[in-house]
């Protein structure tokens, strides 16, 4: 009992890339930053970055679920043809051919990304939790040797990936969370003497919301009680400015833009116009949907890929489960 009494209080220590992390104020008291990424990049242990923001889809009234987005409701505002065909021009334009890595909402806006390259001629893939371990190690083999420029994913890649080669970035897939936006950005980051910076595309809206990669980040710990940002003296972040004529995304109060020297003109509404073809809306018969889910169950048997593919295909689809239909 004296040797207990004798020792000091116990301290425990945390270490976190995301400190900012929703209730670790409840184990931790306080909060030491050791480094920024700021800071790490002007030392050069992370590379500068270059955001482009061209195009993003619509957000507003969008349902909120376990913190984040509904996947439902999101993949059905990000799957528009316009929106996925602007992904893979911009990446021509300004993707300099780079090793790339890329996410997307669900398996399928995923796949239908991927599709919209090839047609394009570039090598391009897709990995999920579906397919079979070494089709997906498969994948990630060619991309590292090359022979695949672009790979994107769901939630697969987003942390514990490491391919420091990898310097160029598509943000698909939009999200409320602060720790995936910047977990997700930081597969580029990391330097290596086959690049000098690095360039992150966002078609999803997340530098807007979340401000660059490159920000103070909260600096101090959330007890899961209040957020963060509501609290009186936390200043609210000024939103970056896109350029409306290269896409860069140019910091708060930037007129001229420092890539392009594009100075817009204040009086200008920012609205723009394009022309565009009206298309009829089909309706889907059962028939056409059970051949469908059949044709995934097909692919799931002999792929094979894990059970439950196919319905998860089919609900990506249509949003919703393929209750009724036969499972042949």
């Amino acid at each position: 009992k004296k040797m207990m009494a004798a020792l000091p209080e116990a301290v425990f220590i945390g270490l976190s890339a995301t400190p900012f992390t929703k209730g670790l104020g409840k184990l931790y008291s306080s909060l030491v930053v050791g480094a920024t990424t700021i800071d790490l990049t002007n030392k050069g242990y992370l590379v500068p970055v270059k955001v482009f923001a061209p195009s993003k889809p619509d957000l507003t009234k969008l349902k909120t679920i376990a913190g984040d987005y509904d996947e439902k409701e999101l993949f059905a505002r990000v799957n528009k043809p316009k929106l996925i065909a602007d992904v893979v021009d911009t990446w021509i334009k300004l993707g300099e051919n780079r090793p790339t890595i890329g996410f997307g909402v669900n398996v399928i806006h995923s796949q239908v990304i991927c599709h919209e390259f090839r047609n394009k001629g570039i090598r391009a893939e897709h990995i999920d939790s579906y397919m079979p371990k070494s089709e997906r190690e498969r994948k990630v083999k060619e991309f590292k040797e090359g022979y695949i420029r672009v790979l994107f994913n769901v939630g697969i890649l987003d942390k514990g990936f490491d391919y420091p080669e990898a310097s160029c970035l598509i943000m698909a897939r939009p999200t409320k969370s602060l720790m995936l936006y910047i977990q997700q950005a930081g597969r580029v980051l990391r330097t290596h003497e086959s690049k000098t910076d690095a360039i992150i595309l966002d078609h999803a809206g997340n530098t807007e919301q979340h401000g660059f990669v490159t920000d103070d980040l909260p600096q101090e710990l959330d007890d899961g009680t209040k957020k963060l940002q509501e609290k009186s003296h936390i200043k609210k972040k000024e939103e970056p400015v896109i350029c409306p004529s290269c896409a860069y995304v140019k910091p708060p109060k930037t007129h001229v833009c420092p890539l392009c020297s594009f100075a817009p003109n204040k009086k200008d509404t920012g609205v723009v116009t394009q022309s565009g073809n009206l298309i009829e809306i089909q309706k889907i018969t059962s028939v056409e949907k059970q051949q469908l889910y059949s044709e995934l169950l097909h692919i799931e048997i002999f792929k094979p890929y894990k059970k439950g593919f196919a319905a998860q295909m089919y609900r990506g689809k249509y949003g919703v489960w393929p209750k009724g239909l036969k499972e042949y």
